[in-house]
């Protein structure tokens, strides 16, 4: 099972970034844009709530919501299908090591 954790550590990878800068009070950025990807994957991929992905990323629900929306709206296809594989593919990589 995918969890918060595991795509925030998956999303900060891909972009060269450490986990705990997802989930700094910093809104630079070069961090909003992976913490809105982080965001939205947390929402395909977990049964989580609003609230418990933003407890996670230390946001209110309703900026997680606009996280969400903006990737939606300005995201290809493409690049979010690419965010789903990188994810799944982190999943089974970090199952298989277990």
């Amino acid at each position: 099972m995918t969890t918060i954790a595991s795509i925030i550590a998956a999303v900060a990878a891909r972009y060269d970034l450490k986990p705990a800068d997802l989930t700094r009070r910093d809104r630079h950025r070069n961090l909003a844009r992976p913490r809105q990807e982080a965001y939205w994957l947390a929402r395909q991929v977990t049964d989580r709530t609003l609230p418990e992905i933003g407890m996670a990323f230390r946001r209110h629900h309703a900026t997680v919501l606009h996280g969400i929306r903006l990737i939606e709206r300005t995201a290809s296809d493409d690049h979010k299908a690419e965010l789903l594989r990188m994810v799944r593919e982190a999943d089974t990589t970090r199952r298989t090591a277990a």
